[in-house]
């Protein structure tokens, strides 16, 4: 039983060998957040900081974390990372409130999430902000419900302040419900660009 990944900078790959955390049955395990707040705000984080994550793949395992937490704890965060894998994975449970994602890949670059699925709370789904060279692949969002400051602003799959972003092959389930809490005005695929990226380090 683990309530939180959180894989050191020290124990990334490198392009020809990725460090692999793969369930032993597909989606047959969970990595349980909803009872104790991890550090760092994720179930699952995968954060660069100062030296950088990079060739990681992560294959098979749920995440989850609480509709009731507050505080910004996402099910699975990719954060200042690059050439990052995440493959049939899940999230959900996100907090109801929050301005979080289930999946949320951030100044980030090389990220692939393929075959997976999220649902739940969480104002997104699949949230790429200020990343680049990012896909979506195969995978499936169901918006269950969102509620605060940005209850009517929720998207399931979104692009924001981020370059070359490819959606392959998703679905995206119950976004044309009238209540504004199951993202109606934003819909399946959002994209928002409120400024140019500022890579200069």
């Amino acid at each position: 039983y683990m309530q939180q990944i959180r894989l050191p900078a020290g124990l990334a790959g490198t392009s020809g060998a990725y460090t692999i955390i793969q369930a032993e049955n597909t989606w047959g395990a969970t990595v349980d957040g909803s009872t104790t707040v991890p550090a760092y705000g994720a179930t699952l984080f995968l954060d660069g900081g100062g030296s950088g994550i990079s060739y990681v793949q992560v294959v098979g395992i749920k995440f989850a974390s609480s509709p009731s937490f507050t505080g910004g704890q996402v099910p699975i965060s990719v954060y200042s990372s690059n050439h990052i894998k995440l493959q049939k994975i899940a999230g959900y449970n996100a907090a109801c409130t929050d301005n979080i994602a289930v999946i949320g890949v951030t100044n980030s670059s090389y990220v692939l999430v393929e075959d997976s699925h999220a649902w739940g709370c969480g104002r997104y789904k699949f949230l790429s902000y200020q990343s680049q060279n990012i896909i979506f692949r195969h995978d499936v969002a169901r918006h269950d419900y969102h509620s605060g400051s940005w209850s009517s602003q929720c998207a399931q799959f979104i692009m924001y302040d981020s370059t070359n972003v490819l959606m392959q092959n998703d679905i995206s389930v119950d976004s044309g419900a009238s209540d504004g809490s199951t993202g109606n005005l934003y819909g399946g695929i959002w994209s928002e660009n409120n400024g140019a990226l500022d890579n200069s380090g």
